[in-house]
């Protein structure tokens, strides 16, 4: 049981990753709209299994939310991710935040911080 950093590139816009989380591998999709948010863009992560099978849609990418632990049919992913805001001022991540100034963990399943 560990709490996980998950690595991040604000250098590109749009990619994708395969990370192992408990145990299991999955594939996360990371991209930065530019046209919404008034114009400050937003990123957002989608979640697929190993077969590239989507798991979860692209949700925004919110300091301090459980980022798919509102979709409750969600069962293959045990534990949760969360973005996190190093300046303390929890502000989402601006296009050239994320993995900077925002870094995204994993608190692995049955893990208490």
């Amino acid at each position: 049981m560990a709490l996980l950093e998950i690595h991040t590139d604000n250098n590109l816009p749009t990619y994708e990753q395969a990370v192992i989380l408990d145990k299991t591998q999955y594939i996360i999709t990371l991209y930065f709209n530019p046209r919404i948010n008034n114009g400050a863009g937003k990123w957002f992560i989608s979640l697929a299994d190993q077969n590239r099978n989507l798991l979860c849609a692209p949700v925004p990418v919110n300091v301090n939310w459980k980022l798919f632990n509102r979709f409750t049919d969600l069962t293959t992913l045990p534990g949760t991710i969360f973005a996190f805001d190093t300046s303390g001022q929890s502000t989402d991540p601006g296009q050239f935040d994320l993995g900077a100034r925002v870094r995204l963990y994993y608190l692995e399943a049955g893990t208490v911080l």
